[in-house]
């Protein structure tokens, strides 16, 4: 179902929401945050890709310097917010940081964007157990690979609802090249418009002999990938720790009747939003 636009004062309330998830108290991946210097070792560009309001390009700026940080966001409500404080943070620190208005993709045409006007991100297709109301916006597209620098060791960060295949079909330079590592946030239902799974994106990376890891103890971290020299055989064996995991998240979105799940998962984000209003 599509949505009238967001009221201000509606999406003033979700970014000030999305504020206090990213840099206040409850903030969320905070064990991932506290890992970057050590992800970040090295690197001199860093893409962040499904920005937001830009949590990791902030905290990146602190850490790098003499880098290149490109902070990459397709919602245009929360790409406003990111332009500001892009500009802001770079006269802080001695990055350059360039925002930009793009989903990230496997093509350079302009493709439609689901927004919510709300603190739920939104995504290049609808996930109707998420929201019930949309707005569908044009945005123009970008690929990783147009950001790479053969000069520069790189770290790109991937948080896009369920794209993340695309975004990753859209980088083979980055994926070829040994020093990159990538911080992928895996969505359990996958790319619904293009019928890809969590399994499928494993099977990928594999292919790309990207070694896998997770970058907390937390059930929903993130993954890190980067390129290793152990035999296929030790590499299977880490894919296959990781694996299951993701394959029941990946069953529990298939299986499940979606009233439940929508019913689920919407009762622990109002129990979440309640946790951090409320500090």
């Amino acid at each position: 179902m599509m949505a009238d636009e967001a009221k201000p004062e509606e999406l003033k309330a979700a970014l000030a929401y999305l504020y206090k998830t990213y840099f206040g108290d409850q903030q969320i991946e905070k064990e991932e945050i506290g890992r970057l210097p050590e992800l970040l070792a090295g690197c001199s560009l860093f893409v962040d890709i499904g920005a937001s309001l830009g949590m990791y390009t902030y905290f990146a700026n602190k850490i790098l310097s003499g880098a290149r940080i490109y902070a990459i966001e397709a919602d245009p409500d929360r790409f406003a917010e990111l332009q500001q404080n892009c500009a802001k943070w770079e006269k802080e620190g001695l990055n350059q940081i360039k925002a930009v208005h793009a989903i990230a993709g496997d093509s350079r045409e302009s493709a439609r964007f689901f927004k919510t006007g709300t603190h739920i991100s939104g995504g290049v297709f609808a996930i109707s157990e998420r929201a019930d109301d949309y707005n569908v916006v044009e945005v123009p597209q970008v690929m990783l690979d147009d950001f790479y620098d053969p000069d520069r060791k790189a770290v790109v960060k991937i948080d896009v609802e369920g794209a993340e295949y695309r975004v990753l079909k859209g980088g083979a330079k980055f994926l070829a090249d040994v020093h990159a590592r990538f911080i992928v946030g895996i969505h359990s239902w996958g790319d619904r418009e293009r019928g890809k799974t969590p399994m499928d994106l494993l099977r990928f990376l594999f292919s790309k002999q990207l070694n896998i890891s997770k970058t907390s103890n937390h059930l929903t971290a993130n993954y890190l990938f980067d390129h290793t020299e152990n035999r296929r055989a030790a590499l299977r064996w880490r894919y296959a720790k990781h694996a299951p995991l993701l394959f029941a998240r990946q069953v529990y979105r298939g299986v499940l009747p979606k009233p439940l799940i929508r019913y689920v998962e919407r009762t622990l984000n109002r129990m979440r939003k309640r946790k951090i209003e409320s500090s």
